[in-house]
């Protein structure tokens, strides 16, 4: 793939108009009739992005990409972290259970470089009165079931589970 020759939609090498069909025919060899931009992107290996840069046109422009997570990072409200929740890094897309399990010996990091995200516990997903469904008989209901979802959905929030997702919060160690 890296010695594949790069190919932009403009290029005369994407796609050709053929006299004898009447139309574009693509460097894959499709035809595309009078869609000379369909038949042009077809034969595209590589797509330019806004911001200038080539890449293969079945990905995207890792940049703009970067840029993009960041402002969004940055938008997100900032909290003051408590210490205990879970925390998400965005820039390294892994979760942690403690600051200090980030840093060793052979790592030394700001808890800003790392942006951080106060995570969430998730909660427990209920059971509904149709998860029995295809169990039972057709038009037969079965209130002893149901009542047993019913308990067990009720006992179920007093149950934490031990799975985090990133929350709404940006975190930080103190008050900015």
């Amino acid at each position: 793939m890296d010695n594949e020759k790069i190919i932009l939609s403009n290029s005369p090498d994407a796609a050709t108009y053929k006299e004898n069909l009447s139309g574009w025919v693509s460097r894959t060899g499709r035809f595309w009739g009078k869609d000379g931009h369909m038949a042009k992107w077809d034969g595209a290996t590589h797509t330019k992005c806004r911001c200038g840069i080539i890449f293969p046109k079945n990905s995207y422009c890792k940049t703009c990409a970067e840029k993009r997570r960041l402002e969004k990072f940055k938008a997100k409200p900032v909290m003051v972290w408590n210490g205990k929740d879970a925390l998400y890094s965005d820039s390294e897309d892994r979760y942690y259970g403690e600051w200090e399990g980030v840093n060793n010996e052979d790592r030394k990091v700001s808890f800003e470089s790392m942006n951080f995200i106060i995570c969430e516990r998730t909660e427990w997903r209920e059971l509904s009165d149709d998860f029995f469904e295809d169990s039972l008989c057709e038009d037969v209901g079965n209130d002893e079931l149901i009542d047993l979802i019913h308990d067990f959905n009720e006992n179920l929030k007093e149950i934490q589970t031990n799975c985090w997702e990133p929350g709404l919060y940006r975190a930080v160690l103190e008050e900015e």
